[in-house]
């Protein structure tokens, strides 16, 4: 059978064949280490809530056909000796002139690298920019930061640039695809508004954005909302942080903005997305944007979509602008607001104020203390440790949970922790056997 490994920020998805149900945890992790880079020990597998544990098999966890797992990768705490490591190879081909052209990466993070081979472009960017990063996956564009900057394109990216590359035929199948799922998912009012301006629709060669070309560096940023996670981009798939909002009256077709979308379901709050104004609509009662929106790991251009936010549209900032913390601190007024995502949770739209035993804990629906909230093994719900009958005083470790009940029976005493979780996996188990009845 295979499954599907992603990155848990969704950079990077991998589709693993030939396994069984039998496999084991830490085999699954050494057929990972080519495709992501990462070594076993740093690579934390979760699936449906659980934490995946060497010596159990995919069996133990459920995996079934074509299953998503994901990963989160450990920080490195021992950077410079992995980067020795991986550069062994290129010394044996280039001898020890390249040892010093290998050490300059490390010497220089940041700016010190453009001073040493400077690119006609120019080195825009440094490390401690704010800025946006698009998810190569989806194609949107998320709060981050740089934190390192190496010069020349890493092999992950190469590779990375020639297993999406996307011939003209194959783009224009993905685009008609695209644009027929939006066009049926699309409102009625969205329709005849686009067919009483059809001749504002965009042409062949008008909705195609230029994002420019590599600036030939390697800028290593993190998600602000997952900073435990590394991602490499290139200077085109980074931005300055959007800051400046664009009030209805002044959008302008032809435009080049960004606003959020979600192509799944357009009537629901989505990600952030490039998007060309291709009509508008300023009536009494009805204010409306159409446009064509970017999405996908190719920016397959999505015609004739209905922005449905239009008071929160962000122009697009030019690359030199992008502030950093102490920029802030400097003049609080720079501070740049969070935007709004699509929720994690469709039931309370993520309200910290709001309780909720979807996201919450599902005895007392508060969601204080994270840290004191534990996942069941059955149902994937979260409980606090102080709401269990009978209640914990600490989190269990790793090892006391077992993830299946019937793994523990030939072993020693269970611990309170064990015990705890047994009896809650049983309490669901009956609920759920309740409500089926």
């Amino acid at each position: 059978m295979w499954i599907q490994v992603r990155l848990i920020s969704g950079a990077k998805t991998v589709r693993v064949d030939k396994l069984s149900k039998l496999t084991k945890i830490e085999e699954l992790r050494e057929r990972l280490v080519k495709s992501f880079d990462v070594e076993p020990e740093r690579q934390r597998l979760f699936f449906r809530g659980k934490q995946m544990e060497d010596g159990h098999t995919l069996f133990d966890y459920d995996v079934g056909l074509n299953d998503l797992i994901q990963m989160l990768v450990r920080h490195n705490d021992t950077p410079k000796k992995e980067t020795d490591s991986k550069e062994e190879s290129p010394q044996s081909d280039d001898g020890s002139s390249s040892d010093k052209e290998n050490k300059e990466p490390q010497e220089a993070e940041g700016v010190k690298e453009s001073e040493n081979k400077p690119l006609p472009s120019g080195h825009i960017y440094k490390v401690g920019d704010i800025i946006d990063a698009r998810d190569v996956s989806i194609g949107s564009w998320f709060e981050a930061k740089i934190k390192k900057i190496e010069y020349g394109i890493d092999p992950e990216i190469q590779e990375r640039l020639g297993a999406g590359k996307v011939s003209d035929q194959d783009l224009s199948s993905q685009t008609s695809s695209a644009n027929q799922l939006c066009e049926e998912k699309c409102s009625p009012e969205s329709q005849i508004a686009t067919s009483s301006s059809a001749e504002k629709a965009p042409t062949d060669s008008s909705w195609k954005l230029d994002f420019g070309e590599p600036d030939g560096f390697t800028y290593h940023v993190f998600l602000e909302e997952y900073p435990e996670d590394i991602l490499k981009v290139l200077s085109t798939e980074i931005k300055p942080r959007a800051r400046t909002l664009i009030s209805f009256d002044d959008v302008t077709i032809g435009q080049h903005i960004m606003a959020n979308y979600n192509y799944e379901d357009p009537e629901i709050r989505g990600f952030w997305y490039d998007c060309l104004v291709t009509d508008k609509r300023d009536s009494r009662t009805k204010k409306e944007l159409l446009a064509t929106v970017y999405v996908g790991p190719s920016l397959t251009p999505l015609h004739k979509c209905r922005l449905l936010f239009v008071k929160e549209l962000f122009g697009i900032e030019i690359p030199g602008t992008q502030i950093t913390e102490a920029d802030i601190s400097a003049d609080p007024t720079n501070n740049i607001e969070t935007r709004k995502n699509q929720p994690q949770c469709d039931h309370c739209n993520d309200n910290p104020r709001k309780k909720c035993k979807h996201c919450g804990c599902s005895v007392c629906a508060e969601k204080k203390d994270p840290e004191k909230t534990i996942l069941c093994d059955e149902c994937d719900d979260p409980f606090h440790i102080y709401c269990l009958n009978p209640p914990l005083e600490k989190v269990p470790e790793e090892d006391e949970c077992p993830q299946q009940g019937d793994l523990r029976l030939s072993g020693p005493p269970l611990s309170q922790g064990a015990v705890a979780v047994l009896e809650l996996a049983s309490h669901c188990a009956t609920d759920a056997l309740a409500s089926y009845v």
